[in-house]
């Protein structure tokens, strides 16, 4: 993702019933990784591989001009006819942890709180006049169900940036506001939850690291921005 500040305690309460915990890693694949990832020949195998499929992609992503919602370590974008919201809740541009809001409702609610006066229509999209489009992807992406467990994603944007994704996800219950019941226990019942996923992740592909080479690995939004700029 891009341009984002790390998640700090100041970003938005979330009042949600539930949401997904997505934890990524991100990788640098190349031509000869993704042969051997997408016919299962590296040392040691997976136990099991499904190819899910390729999927067209196309998303459109929103921010204020002064980029409010990414400084509160919020994403809100347009993937089809679908509106999902990531926040993050810990990691970095590689090693990522969001909640994921797929509600409009519940988006729209956040979205007021981040940007007074904003909400989203789930047919018109942002409105209140401050959120617009900041960006659009276009992507091929292949999605492997390995070990049964674990999502691996192959991404080529219409400009040819390629990176991949290994990732695990739970449904959670909502975070809930700050001051709630339980809130410090759940918070840290999250944590954990949080750091063993990602655990599980890294001890994942540094198991498979054939098909997981080292690099520095960036997003296709960020790459998106760079081209941008470059442009």
């Amino acid at each position: 993702m891009a341009r984002a500040q790390p998640w700090t305690p100041k970003s938005p309460q979330k009042t949600f019933s539930s949401s997904i915990l997505e934890i990524e890693r991100k990788f640098e694949p190349t031509k000869a990784s993704m042969q051997q990832l997408a016919n299962n020949t590296g040392t040691p195998p997976f136990e099991s591989l499904v190819h899910q499929g390729t999927a067209h992609l196309e998303d459109v992503y929103y921010d204020t001009a002064d980029e409010l919602l990414c400084s509160a370590g919020v994403w809100l974008r347009r993937r089809g006819d679908k509106w999902e919201a990531k926040v993050r809740v810990g990691g970095d541009f590689t090693n990522s942890a969001f909640e994921e809001i797929t509600n409009v409702n519940d988006i729209s609610k956040m979205l007021g709180k981040l940007v007074p006066g904003a909400a989203l229509d789930s047919h018109h999209g942002p409105l209140g006049g401050r959120v617009q489009e900041v960006a659009k992807l276009v992507s091929e992406r292949n999605t492997f169900l390995v070990d049964e467990k674990f999502t691996v994603v192959l991404d080529e944007t219409d400009f040819g940036h390629v990176v991949g994704e290994v990732e695990l996800e739970r449904e959670v219950l909502a975070t809930g506001e700050d001051d709630a019941t339980g809130a410090k226990g759940e918070s840290r019942e999250r944590a954990k939850l949080t750091a063993d996923m990602d655990r599980e992740i890294e001890d994942f592909m540094k198991s498979h690291a054939w098909a997981f080479p080292p690099g520095k690995p960036v997003g296709k939004l960020s790459a998106y921005f760079a081209l941008k700029k470059r442009q």
